[in-house]
C-alpha cells in the first residue's frame, strides 16, 4: 500500500515579451503540501524542490534548443502562419 504524505504543486506562467519578438519569458512556481508531519521534512522537501527545479531547467533547455534549431518552425506551427 502506497502512503500519500505530500503533494507537489506547481504554477506557471508564461508571458510574451512585446520588445523582443519571437520572445517569451517563463515563471514557475513549486511548493509542497505535507498531508502528513514526517521527521525528515525539510530535508525531503530541499531535495524534491532542488530536484524538479534542475528537471524543469534541462526541459525547457531542450524546448528552447528544438525551437531555436528550427528557427521557430515549431512555434509558428502552434500559433498558425501570419500574413503580412
Amino acid at each position: 500500500m502506497i502512503r500519500v504524505i505530500m503533494q507537489l504543486q506547481m504554477k506557471y506562467y508564461i508571458t510574451n515579451i512585446p520588445s523582443k519578438p519571437n520572445t517569451c519569458s517563463m515563471l514557475v512556481l513549486l511548493g509542497i503540501a505535507w498531508l502528513k508531519s514526517t521527521k525528515q521534512q525539510k530535508k525531503v522537501t530541499k531535495t524534491i524542490i532542488s530536484n524538479t527545479s534542475n528537471r524543469l531547467k534541462e526541459l525547457f533547455a531542450e524546448v528552447e534548443k528544438e525551437l531555436t534549431s528550427k528557427n521557430g518552425s515549431l512555434l509558428n506551427a502552434a500559433i498558425g502562419p501570419t500574413t503580412g
